[in-house]
């Protein structure tokens, strides 16, 4: 869905529309691959399908038909046949396809803008931009409103009405009726005219101060998309030359950016959703850190690794998923903090010994701000109330950024982490501070409060929101208990509790999975068809829980992992993460990292 989306917001902006021929057949292959028997397309990898996804698939295929004269006949015969079978699908659906409201919001977003892209000639706007009308309106509304709503609702969110606003805006001025809206501003006396061009230099100094370093918006390509749409209608009406040109410096850098996250896949050209070399790299660091001696070619070691994120550290101490990006948020600090804190504790005369203890001081302020009253940790905000307002599931889950599980248990590993470093090194301990580090075992106390209450009663497990599930949810919250020694005794049963309920979910094959309707329904639900990413998490659970079913279990489990690994070293893909209920993306460098642990500590 977000392939073909990009390619229909490739033309909206003007990206050198029409493409080339080899490069637009290489996406579009990649989208058709995405095909169902029934004719719909699949939101994601082996998930469900959907109707939205497919409509918005059927837009892409007509606009490249429409706009490459030049692509070979057979592979045009072969979107002709897709668009037929996929409007045979959306016609008789099968029952189990999958639609989610914001899905048919983001197909209306989409078509609003694509019926209204430059390329097209009319004489006024699409009806189908009035969809849009209320957003772009809501963009006007006074900054101190969005930092109100930033405290609530996610960035990636709370900037999409701002964002879309102004690249919104742009559609108006591709129709002959909004071109002579626009001169009939330009002929107005001067003092209205600098109302306009006052509004297009406020516009354009917003975008310019959210780009991201590497020239994209919020490390992704859509957004980044908007971003260009936004800021070519902004210098436009700001009539300045100096501004006109820094726009153009701005939007040639985002669209190398988004060229830059073009990848070549077996089935073609694959757009990723976002850019996250920062989490990435680190995640990967951090997962070596329990690799056993003499496993790691010297090449490959988490200090090698930990010298790329200590120089993108923001300069309000938080970190970013994507290099570059103005919007540092919490996980990413917190696991950033920790590789630090473990390295430094490992190895006390490391050359960049001083930077990382700096930079793990630095990120501890900002998590220490980013608390929430009952202890948890959300994804990005500083919001102290716990429990949204009373919506929907998908639009709780979509909108409003609340404490969960899985991240609290990793902030709690490495804050785990600092203290075991500010224990063992008394240089380490003077640098942090007694008030850092009184408030950090503040920080633990009240994290783990918070984590023993949000345990699902009912199956003993914790649901994770940005991993799939319960069964992630509970290793993650693992990890982070085992860090506090003075409860052994009470995580050995809350694990024993765990391990009863995997145990009656265990599939044949050995390996575990999970439904999507844990999600959903908010209830654990097991799946039939086992996924390695939640074997492994599985594993780790039942691997140190106590009785003999646990134990044959965890065995199972990992040689459920060893028989399914493929030649190359890697799992076939098929769990999925999430924040956006419904919404999932795969998320591959993860799956392997877990399994890498798992296998690491197996080892051990």
């Amino acid at each position: 869905m977000f392939d073909a989306a990009n390619v229909l917001l490739s033309r909206f902006v003007g990206e050198s529309w029409p493409e080339d021929s080899m490069r637009i057949s290489a996406k579009m292959r990649h989208v058709l691959t995405g095909q169902d028997s029934s004719g719909l397309f699949f939101l994601y990898p082996g998930g469900p399908v959907s109707v939205h996804a497919t409509r918005i698939v059927v837009m892409a295929i007509d606009r490249v038909l429409e706009s490459n004269p030049d692509l070979l006949l057979a592979f045009r015969e072969e979107l002709r046949s897709a668009r037929e079978r996929a409007h045979g699908g959306i016609e008789r659906p099968p029952a189990n396809r999958l639609e989610l409201a914001y899905l048919f919001g983001f197909r209306w977003m989409i078509e609003a803008l694509d019926a209204n892209a430059a390329a097209t000639s009319r004489d006024f706007p699409t009806p189908s931009l009035l969809v849009l009308l209320p957003i772009m309106m809501s963009g006007l509304l006074p900054k101190i409103v969005w930092r109100r709503t930033d405290r609530i609702v996610y960035p990636f969110i709370a900037v999409l009405p701002q964002l879309l606003s102004l690249s919104a805006w742009r559609a108006v001025g591709t129709s002959r009726a909004g071109r002579a809206f626009l001169r009939f501003f330009d002929k107005l006396p001067t003092p209205l005219r600098r109302l306009k061009s006052k509004a297009g230099r406020a516009a354009a100094h917003w975008l310019f101060a959210r780009q991201d370093e590497g020239g994209g918006f919020y490390y992704s390509p859509l957004y980044t998309y908007l971003f260009v749409a936004g800021l070519r209608d902004a210098s436009s009406l700001a009539e300045s030359e100096l501004l006109s040109r820094r726009a153009d410096a701005a939007i040639a850098r985002a669209l190398v950016y988004i060229r830059a996250r073009e990848v070549d896949v077996p089935t073609g050209i694959s757009t990723s959703f976002v850019a996250s070399d920062i989490w990435d790299t680190t995640a990967v660091a951090t997962s070596l850190l329990d690799a056993p001696p003499g496993v790691l070619p010297p090449v490959l070691t988490p200090e090698a690794l930990g010298a790329y994120p200590i120089t993108l550290q923001s300069a309000s101490g938080g970190f970013s998923y994507g290099r570059g990006s103005k919007f540092p948020d919490v996980d990413t600090t917190g696991l950033v903090m920790g590789l630090f804190a473990e390295l430094v504790r490992r190895h006390p005369a490391a050359a960049e010994r001083d930077a990382m203890v700096d930079s793990a001081i630095r990120a501890f302020d900002f998590l220490e701000k980013h608390r929430s009253a009952a202890g948890g940790f959300n994804a990005w905000t500083i919001r102290h109330g716990e429990n949204p307002p009373p919506l929907p599931s998908e639009f709780t889950s979509m909108l409003f950024d609340v404490s969960s599980a899985d991240v609290t248990a990793r902030i709690m590993v490495s804050l785990g982490r600092v203290m075991a470093l500010a224990s063992e090194d008394a240089k380490a301990r003077e640098d942090f501070g007694a008030a850092r580090l009184e408030k950090a075992e503040r920080l633990r106390k009240k994290g783990l409060a918070y984590l023993l209450a949000a345990k699902d009663v009912s199956s003993g497990l914790w649901p994770a929101r940005w991993s799939l599930g319960f069964i992630i949810g509970t290793r993650f919250v693992f990890d982070a208990l085992e860090s506090y020694p003075e409860i052994r005794d009470e995580t050995d049963a809350l694990r024993d509790a765990a391990a009863r309920t995997l145990v009656q979910c265990q599939n044949a094959d050995g390996g575990f999975g999970e439904s999507p309707d844990s999600d959903l329904r908010d209830r654990f639900s097991p799946s039939r068809s086992s996924a390695p990413f939640i074997t492994a998490a599985a594993y780790g659970i039942l691997a140190k829980a106590r009785g003999p079913l646990a134990s044959e279990a965890a065995t199972r489990a990992l040689e459920n992992l060893l028989r399914t690994q493929q030649p190359e070293g890697t799992w076939q893909e098929v769990s999925l993460c999430t924040q956006f209920a419904g919404l999932y993306a795969s998320y591959a460098l993860m799956t392997e990292v877990a399994i890498a642990t798992t296998l690491f500590r197996a080892k051990k």
